[in-house]
């Protein structure tokens, strides 16, 4: 199936981004609401600076901080856990515009599923408006309208 194929593309690219920038994630879509937690990779043989020169070489985060994505009631929205977790805009940026990707292909897979395998009960379907009846009683329908 194509959402699963593309679903996967973009699992890679957000794979991608966190090796490229020491991060680490779980993506959860099994469950609602669909979450991404991101957190730093584990530095191994970590060794603090033998002199305190005043200078900030790196961007200051918790070891224990994580940044969570929640994607509920249509909505994204972002929270940080455990302390001071920092990243720059472009790269947040490029994290949820991956994750809103990803959450679009699941939805796109589900859907394609609750309607193949017609696993909703008879009028449990969102209706949608009948805009045939609407045209009818309040104007013509797009195709009676010329181009000027």
């Amino acid at each position: 199936m194509k959402e699963v194929d593309n679903f996967n593309e973009q699992s890679r690219k957000l794979n991608e981004l966190f090796d490229d920038n020491g991060l680490t994630g779980r993506f959860d879509g099994a469950h609602y609401p669909i979450v991404l937690e991101v957190s730093m990779k584990p530095k191994k043989y970590e060794q603090g600076k033998l002199l305190d020169d005043g200078s900030n070489d790196e961007t200051p985060c918790d070891p224990n901080a994580k940044v969570v994505w929640i994607f509920k009631e249509c909505e994204l929205s972002m929270k940080v856990e455990g302390g001071t977790f920092t990243i720059s805009k472009e790269l947040r940026t490029k994290i949820e515009s991956t994750l809103l990707k990803m959450v679009g292909y699941l939805q796109q897979y589900f859907y394609r599923a609750v309607i193949e395998k017609k696993l909703l009960k008879p009028g449990a379907f969102p209706k949608m408006p009948d805009y045939a009846a609407e045209i009818k009683e309040h104007g013509s329908p797009l195709e009676d309208f010329e181009e000027g």
